[in-house]
């Protein structure tokens, strides 16, 4: 089995409109995120369960680099989604289907808004020796996703990804180097609560 996994149309309408609107619940809410060197990133975002630094690139249980106070819990209908992606994908059997300690979420403008590729190598060096798997879902306008190599110079599979889409990647593709080259204007759908176009990922995580 690959260990890079695309799922179409994972999420109903439905489904989808029920994440936008529990995201959008959520208290302490969105903010945007700054690097180490003081510059905004082009989305907002909201970390569940433990907080994801963009200043050290750390795990921490409060938003330390935001307002200081504790990130929400990642809510049990999320959590719940995390771990169907897994089953769904025959990623893993149920049981050894294991609760995500984070959720981040971003919320990307329609206009202009992307993310770098990188790698998630934040958490923990057992987790990532693991080989558990990320799982990214996304609502909202299509984008541009690029998913690499183990090097940055490796080439890369591009894709697009539509609302209700899912991607789950581990094992030997744990450290893989992935992106949002951009956002597609137009795309988002007319049905979801969205106070303007815009593009939600939720990327579950073991810390």
């Amino acid at each position: 089995m690959d260990d890079f996994v695309y799922k179409k149309a994972f999420l109903d309408e439905p489904e989808q409109i029920a994440v936008v609107e529990t995201v959008r619940g959520l208290t302490p809410g969105f903010y945007i995120p700054r690097t180490r060197w003081g510059k905004a990133m082009s989305l907002r975002m909201n970390c569940l369960g433990r907080h994801w630094s963009a200043r050290d690139y750390k795990y921490h249980t409060v938003r330390k680099d935001v307002d200081g106070l504790a990130c929400a819990p990642i809510p049990d209908a999320l959590q719940m989604l995390g771990q169907r992606a897994i089953v769904a994908t025959r990623y893993l059997p149920q049981g050894l289907v294991r609760p995500f300690d984070s959720c981040i979420v971003n919320w990307y403008p329609e206009a202009g808004s992307k993310l770098g590729d990188h790698v998630d190598n934040s958490e923990s060096p057992e987790a990532i020796a693991s080989g558990y798997p990320v799982v990214s879902i996304s609502v909202g306008a299509s984008c541009v996703f690029r998913m690499g190599g183990l090097s940055r110079t490796d080439p890369y599979e591009q894709t697009t990804l539509e609302s209700g889409d899912l991607v789950v990647f581990g094992r030997s593709r744990r450290l893989a180097y992935h992106g949002v080259k951009k956002i597609i204007p137009g795309t988002t759908p007319a049905t979801l609560p969205l106070p303007e176009p815009g593009r939600i990922n939720l990327t579950f995580r073991i810390v």
